[in-house]
């Protein structure tokens, strides 16, 4: 059997077996075995299927479109400031959420057991987890491009701060706004503890902006991309004073003169201010 073939930016043809099955010869019609044979089959590449979308009406063509599911003032926005980023084609499904608890739709839990956002749909495979997501699209659809490979001088930063996310600046947003609505008192030992690490995970990240553009470098990568969310949405759900860490609030700015940023919060949050100050 061949080998599949896959042109970056093209697509992938691959060769597919087939069985041996039962058939009948076509002039004698009599009961034969069909022999084993190979087939190749065509997959475009997201790129390829957005350019040819448009005019697949005139072909009677079906296209498979990258499709992000975002459940609004939530972490998915990053999947759709992603694809902008990458010139990745995608259908983009808005979902709100209850009116009364905040919480996702029944819509979701359909996708997904969990019943959270991002979930993104590609052909047959229905993927969810942000950081997942993020790197399947780089890898399958975006050419590597946002993230920065071993060979790179900044490839642990990379790595740490794209990690970091949700592995320390979500998690403590989290667990502030938790203990917050408990109201427990001021002096609660673990609320004290909470909050003590969430002035140290900022610093942290403010100290690291002091002579870096961008948190693995002077180059934007994916890793902003995790972690702008919970800078700004998220103080919808947790309020905290912005103006106490400067180098955060130049970070923003530059984030969001970033054209792709903007057309994504268009696209997924329309109507929602932006809390960038």
């Amino acid at each position: 059997m061949g080998h599949d073939v896959k042109i970056s930016g093209f697509g992938n043809f691959e060769v597919r077996a087939k069985v041996p099955r039962p058939g009948r010869h076509p002039k004698t019609v009599e009961a034969v075995t069909i022999p084993p044979s190979c087939f190749i089959t065509f997959k475009p590449t997201v790129t390829l299927r957005g350019k040819i979308h448009p005019y697949s009406i005139f072909f009677d063509l079906e296209i498979d479109m990258l499709t992000i599911h975002h459940l609004g003032k939530s972490q998915s926005e990053r999947i759709v400031w992603l694809c902008e980023e990458l010139d990745v084609p995608y259908e983009l499904k808005i979902h709100d959420r209850d009116s009364m608890t905040m919480l996702s739709p029944p819509a979701l839990r359909e996708l997904h057991p969990l019943g959270a956002a991002p979930v993104i749909c590609d052909g047959d495979l229905v993927l969810a987890e942000s950081a997942a997501i993020v790197e399947y699209i780089i890898n399958i659809h975006g050419e590597g491009r946002l993230a920065l490979g071993p060979n790179h001088k900044n490839y642990t930063d990379y790595l740490y701060w794209f990690h970091f996310s949700n592995g320390n600046l979500q998690p403590v947003f989290g667990r502030n706004m938790m203990l917050t609505r408990a109201n427990l008192a001021p002096d609660n030992a673990i609320l004290l503890s909470t909050q003590g690490r969430l002035t140290r995970v900022l610093t942290l990240l403010n100290d690291r902006l002091e002579n870096n553009d961008y948190l693995a470098g002077q180059e934007f990568t994916a890793a902003d991309i995790m972690s702008v969310f919970s800078l700004t949405t998220m103080r919808y759900f947790f309020h905290w004073d912005l103006s106490l860490y400067g180098n955060i609030l130049k970070y923003l700015k530059r984030i969001s003169d970033r054209p792709a940023y903007q057309r994504a919060m268009r696209k997924a949050d329309f109507n929602m201010p932006l809390l960038l100050t």
